[in-house]
């Protein structure tokens, strides 16, 4: 979790390198089972993070 302040208030944003079960539930790639999309999707973040070519992505990046 990243914190930042502004206005003598914290606001706190999620940064993640997956995206969260809720928003993985509501997208299209939740079918109840892993299918080669699915396999895709991870192999290729993976790499990405592997190879530190990926960035944390907050909720709102990840729903984009």
């Amino acid at each position: 979790v990243n914190t930042s302040f502004t206005d003598r208030r914290a606001q706190t944003t999620t940064l993640a390198w997956w995206p969260s079960p809720q928003l993985w539930d509501s997208s299209g790639l939740d079918t109840e089972y892993w299918t080669l999309s699915c396999e895709q999707t991870f192999q290729g973040r993976l790499e990405k993070i592997h190879a530190r070519a990926a960035a944390l992505l907050t909720t709102k990046k990840w729903r984009s």
